[in-house]
């Protein structure tokens, strides 16, 4: 006689109350207004929702096309699948359904409920096949087996029985096949149960129970191929559970024979996962992005999604870097052109022992690869992994280190470089200065073509415990060689946060923006320095956002089409519980940065941060860039959301008149830069900003230049001679923001008698302002344009 038995357990994840759509989110609105200049060239910004807990089934959209901007667009996790994943430094299998996650190896399935984000940590139970009786007799199986998958079944070969798991995105179910008989009598399986939940008896069942939720573990039946059934006595002494076939059943029944316990899984919790820590790259070969962020699956466990989209914000492909229970967290992911693949980094663990591993993650088949352990030991703690990639040689990845970091040991930065298909190779020393080196950032991508100058830029927080924290820089070239350290920034206020751009395509010294925060106590802004071959230009970005003085900005993020660059920045007002995310335009202009136009605010009257501008490629002509976010708005939820930013680049002229040595009373040096068109008789826009707060001045221009020389009653530089058109029409104060504009008729310059710029002349413009201290006064550098 041949028999089959089949054990099914159905756990499914039913929250208390169903979530409404929010059909309301701010980000289907999105702000274009300028201050001070006008926009030739109209904004395009096209939100849409890259992951949304709150939205219930069925309101997908129901075509992928680009959505006009007044609306978002969702894509969710695939409702009808469940992801599996095998990390390559454990023998388990791991699955993520929409309520559970689960793992399966020779020392039993682990099945974990979603009890929500806010839940504290995990709850796992844990089934343990602990014996088979026939006729009262032990049966002999395997142990040391290993989980393998076919389809969406998983199994285990335990010689005499297989173990399997039927995978649904609500349910597990487990079976036991038996190919012959095990002899007479009644057939007993036998499950080991481990949980820290409370166990209660309810009827034929058993409820497992917290205060965040609970499992049940419904009443057992037994039903042959025939259509007969019979409940199942089931018994429990605290720690196993045995399921009984009476043997009358079994010698009349028709075979297979399957006992059914179904176990659900209620969440106390009804708001979806936390979304958070997004970062994006690149990929040409598809020309697509890929996304990836933390799933907090509980408060001690966040897993590791990726999802691939076009810029409009469809889905191509996704799934889990990792959802196993060791907790990934703040992910990092960059490209190598040549072979196609994205590889992401995180930080594996809980303090103070993570290890940092990495994934790949194939554009073309969106299949997730290997991976590796790209650092751990038992006694460091390695974390704040970051990774850039390479047109042809593959990937550079930097992290902190620090051994034994309980007993407040300094960090340390060190790397290793991957090949394309995340092999490592040569070892990276990038500080080891017993100071605290903390939060490096890399340059997205090296350059590329030519490889002789095609280096990454990496950028970090040093303290030494004398000075306050400063930015050091080091490159690290495409064959592994390092530069030696320098200094990008330093100050008497705090440093922190950096973030680098990808360099400028160049035969020569390539040029990089390091962005950073300045702490003054009671405000923090946000400043940026363009960094090339050891020449630094910094500018102050904090008076380009639409905030007042004492408003908060930090969580800048940077980086660079190969031509231009865009910045993105978060702001919040004292006291206030709103943050507002900015992205701008900078472009370099003989070796100073130009500010191109001031902020678009891309999420109006939202809880934004953490956004991230990456743009589609190093094409100078495509005006379009991917920008990510994480979204707050929603109470205790948080979702990513993704945008199409069309920015205008415009930067007039060329700079003259050095006055970098020439401060006004904030410390830096106050700057022009100029907007419009170079035709002559038309309008030029002017900008200046980093000037002091509150003062008076206005524009001036001459067709003629000089050395410069130092007025009386100055302390700035004045590079007009004579004759001088003074805008005196255009006198104003710089207010709360520090920055003044105008615009000029270049048809009417104000000479005596007026004068109309001719084509072919060849005009300079500056800024003349007063100083807080009575008598004193200051420039701002001169900008030169040639009018056609």
């Amino acid at each position: 006689m041949s028999s089959q038995l089949l054990l099914t357990l159905a756990l499914t994840a039913l929250p208390c109350s169903p979530q409404a759509e929010r059909s309301d989110h701010p980000a289907a609105s999105i702000a274009t207004a300028r201050t001070g200049l006008p926009a030739p060239t109209p904004l395009s910004i096209t939100p849409f929702v890259l992951e949304d807990r709150d939205r219930e089934e069925g309101q997908l959209p129901a075509s992928a096309a680009s959505p006009p901007a007044s609306e978002a667009s969702f894509v969710g996790h695939t409702p009808d699948r469940v992801h599996t994943n095998r990390l390559d430094d454990e023998d388990r299998l791991w699955a993520r359904g929409r309520s559970y996650k689960a793992s399966f190896g020779h020392d039993g399935f682990r099945y974990i409920p979603f009890f929500g984000s806010n839940a504290p940590r995990n709850y796992p139970v844990r089934f343990v096949l602990e014996g088979v009786r026939a006729g009262g007799e032990e049966v002999p199986f395997h142990e040391e087996v290993r989980a393998e998958l076919a389809g969406s079944r998983v199994s285990l070969e335990r010689g005499p029985l297989t173990e399997r798991y039927d995978l649904a995105p609500e349910s597990v179910e487990q079976s036991f096949e038996l190919p012959h008989a095990l002899g007479q009598g009644d057939v007993e399986v036998r499950i080991a149960i481990e949980t820290e939940l409370a166990v209660e008896p309810d009827g034929g069942a058993f409820v497992f129970h917290g205060e965040h939720g609970h499992v049940r573990y419904g009443a057992a039946t037994v039903l042959d191929a025939g259509g007969r059934t019979l409940a199942l006595e089931t018994e429990w002494d605290g720690a196993v559970l045995a399921l009984r076939v009476p043997a009358a059943f079994l010698a009349e029944s028709k075979w297979p024979v399957v006992i059914d316990p179904v176990v659900s899984t209620f969440s106390i919790d009804t708001y979806g996962a936390n979304l958070y820590a997004p970062a994006t790259a690149y990929d040409a070969g598809t020309d697509s992005f890929l996304t990836v962020y933390q799933e907090q699956f509980s408060g001690s466990d966040s897993d590791m999604y990726a999802r691939r989209i076009t810029i409009d914000g469809t889905a191509l492909g996704d799934g889990y870097i990792d959802n196993s229970t060791e907790s990934w967290e703040r992910p990092d992911v960059a490209n190598c052109a040549a072979s196609g693949n994205f590889m992401v980094v995180a930080a594996a663990g809980a303090y103070p022992r993570r290890r940092v591993r990495s994934r790949v993650y194939v554009a073309a088949s969106d299949t997730i690869g290997g991976g590796s352990i790209l650092a751990g030991s038992g006694t460091s703690d390695y974390t704040a992994p970051t990774i850039g990639g390479d047109v042809l040689d593959g990937f550079a990845v930097v992290w902190e280190w620090a051994q034994f970091p309980e007993l407040s040991n300094p960090y340390d930065l060190v790397g290793v470089m991957l090949d394309p298909n995340g092999f490592t190779g040569q070892s990276l020393i990038i500080a080891g200065n017993g100071a605290q080196n903390r939060r490096p950032n890399i340059s997205k991508v090296s350059g590329g073509i030519p490889v002789a100058t095609s280096t990454w830029l990496v950028a970090w927080m040093v303290d030494d415990g004398v000075n306050p924290s400063e930015i050091w820089g080091k490159t690290i070239r495409w064959d592994g060689q390092t530069s030696s350290t320098f200094t990008i920034a330093s100050a008497t206020q705090p440093l922190s946060s950096p973030s680098v751009s990808s360099p400028t395509n160049s035969f020569g010294p390539r040029s990089y923006v390091v962005s950073f925060t300045r702490d003054y106590g009671t405000d923090t802004d946000v400043s940026a320095v363009l960094w090339r071959n050891g020449t630094v230009s910094e500018v102050d970005i904090s008076p380009l956002l639409p905030s007042t003085i004492f408003d908060d900005e930090y969580d800048a993020s940077v980086d660079c089409d190969g031509h231009h660059f865009v910045l993105t920045a978060t702001d919040r007002a004292i006291g206030s519980s709103q943050f507002r995310a900015y992205a701008l335009t900078l472009a370099e202009v003989d070796g100073l940065l130009c500010p191109t136009e001031t902020a678009e605010q891309l999420t109006p009257g939202t809880r934004i941060t953490e956004a991230r501008p990456v743009p589609r490629r190093n094409d100078p002509y495509d005006p379009n860039w991917f920008i990510v976010m994480t979204d707050y708005a929603v109470t205790n939820n948080a979702n990513i959301y993704g945008a199409r930013w069309n920015p205008r680049w415009s930067c007039l002229g060329s700079h003259t008149c050095d006055v970098s040595g020439y401060p006004n009373n904030t410390t830096f040096a106050s700057i022009l830069v100029m907007d419009g068109s170079d035709i002559a008789g038309g309008d030029v826009q002017l900008h200046a900003t980093q000037l002091p707060l509150g003062v008076s001045g206005y524009f001036l221009s001459a067709p003629n230049v000089g050395p410069g020389f130092t007025p009386p009653g100055s302390h700035g530089r004045l590079c007009l001679q004579n004759p001088i058109a003074r805008f005196l029409s255009t006198l104003q104060t710089s207010g709360s923001h520090g920055t003044m504009s105008a615009t000029i008729d270049t048809g009417s310059m104000p000479l005596s008698p007026p004068t109309t710029v001719l084509a072919g002349e060849t005009w300079t413009f500056q800024l003349w302002h007063r100083e807080p201290i009575a008598g004193n006064s200051n420039f701002t550098n001169g900008i030169r344009v040639a009018f056609q």
